[in-house]
């Protein structure tokens, strides 16, 4: 998250599948992001994607409250 936060990328883009991962991967762990978007990211609603974007953006914030 640190990577788009950085370059102000849309999250909600790549969960969806319009855009690519902006991140260092290898094939496999690409490969593996793709089978969970055309799976069950899929499924979920543009409310569920904005509220796992927001909890992803923030939750590193979240952590250093504990």
């Amino acid at each position: 998250m640190q990577v788009y936060k950085a370059h102000d990328a849309d999250i909600v883009a790549f969960l969806k599948g319009h855009a690519k991962p902006i991140v260092d991967t290898t094939a496999s762990q690409v490969a593996i992001m793709q089978d969970n978007i055309d799976g069950f990211l899929k499924k979920i609603t543009d409310e569920e994607l904005d509220a796992i974007a927001t909890y992803m953006m923030h939750v590193d914030e979240l952590s250093k409250k504990q």
